[in-house]
């Protein structure tokens, strides 16, 4: 071979400290275009397929980038089970370290980055994603709400006094111009009510008839399935006919069926390229291509780190989780509450369209 790469695992540390005394260390042995750090979120199909989503459809690329069109933005990520068995490596880490600080940055980077032109290359794609976390602020306790299921010390591995966040809900604040003042947030829990990663983007009720979706009046909610459903959903007053409807699209074909009550329901798959099934398959091939936009820079970890650590300090101090029953919603808290309502404010304006739908009969 002419050439020496070196594929990194996480985790890269467990605050910015101990990630400078990793990359220090790898600097002594390795140039940094030899490093491949690997986080298997970027090999999913889903998170690969948002750039994809960003090019086809210039809707969602304006929600993403247009100034005050957003009213909130969540990335959720949820498991219906435990640690079940990794408890001693998982009271390590905890649910910040291990889903939020990489899994979920990434999708958030990869949403908000500035798109690239067709011959921006890869280090074009990694460089945006270190401008998104430049502007934002770094998480202190009060942008925060952990919790730890009941049951989870009983898991091999745990200790009895375990204080480790099984559950955290963090509010973001992203300073790229299109998400200044918009309420960002993060979720991710082990023993929820269900299995998936999605992305929630609520439209700000006076550009809900501005973003021109094909046979949408209007659009309440965009809904990106990250897994296991992997597509766009696109909630709104339908063209026409002004009915509530919800309509399914994926990055290769889009799928109108008629609406049946509050809901199309549509099923659609998208091939994953040359057939690799794995995310670790996936990127094992782009090192093997020399492909590196998939793969974590130095800098971006330290941005990261420098976002989550200030947090992770003050939870271990003096933050204990909160405990939550196996298959809710987590803990109960201001800042749930504040989750909540940015899933559900889109209620208050389909209940105040009823009425003006009424009110012109």
């Amino acid at each position: 071979f002419r050439w020496n790469r070196v594929v990194v695992e996480k985790p890269f540390g467990k605050d910015l400290g101990s990630y400078q005394r990793l990359a220090l260390g790898l600097k002594r042995l390795f140039g940094e275009h030899q490093l491949y750090r690997i986080d298997h979120y970027l090999g999913k199909t889903g998170v690969r397929r948002i750039s994809a989503y960003k090019q086809r459809y210039p809707w969602l690329t304006k929600a993403l980038c247009r100034e005050r069109t957003l009213s909130s933005l969540i990335v959720n990520w949820e498991e219906d089970i435990g640690v079940e068995g990794r408890g001693g490596y998982f009271d390590s880490f905890g649910i910040i370290r291990d889903i939020a600080q990489n899994h979920l940055m990434q999708i958030l980077t990869l949403l908000c980055m500035e798109e690239q032109g067709g011959g921006g290359g890869s280090e074009a794609i990694r460089q945006a994603k270190v401008d998104v976390l430049k502007s934002t602020r770094a998480l202190f306790p009060s942008d925060a709400l952990v919790g730890q299921y009941r049951g989870y010390k009983e898991d091999e591995g745990v200790p009895d006094d375990s204080s480790t966040a099984t559950f955290a809900m963090l509010k973001l604040s992203v300073g790229t111009p299109s998400l200044v003042g918009v309420p960002v947030f993060l979720r991710c829990g082990k023993c929820l009510r269900s299995r998936k990663c999605e992305v929630l983007l609520a439209i700000n009720p006076e550009s809900r008839e501005t973003l021109g979706i094909p046979g949408f009046e209007s659009v309440s909610e965009i809904r990106i399935g990250i897994q296991p459903e992997i597509g766009i959903w696109i909630h709104g007053i339908r063209e026409g006919d002004s009915k509530e409807c919800t309509q399914f699209l994926s990055s290769t074909q889009v799928e109108k069926k008629e609406c049946k009550g509050d809901e199309v329901s549509a099923s659609s798959s998208i091939p994953i390229s040359s057939g690799l099934k794995s995310a670790y398959a996936v990127l094992i091939s782009d090192v093997i291509s020399g492909r590196n936009s998939s793969f974590v820079r130095e800098d971006e970890l330290v941005l990261s780190w420098s976002i989550f650590t200030p947090l992770l300090h003050a939870l271990e101090r003096s933050l204990p989780p909160i405990a939550y029953e196996p298959g809710s919603d987590g803990p109960a808290s201001a800042l749930a509450e504040d989750f909540f309502s940015a899933i559900q404010q889109n209620k208050s304006y389909k209940e105040k369209r009823k009425l003006q739908l009424r009110s012109k009969l």
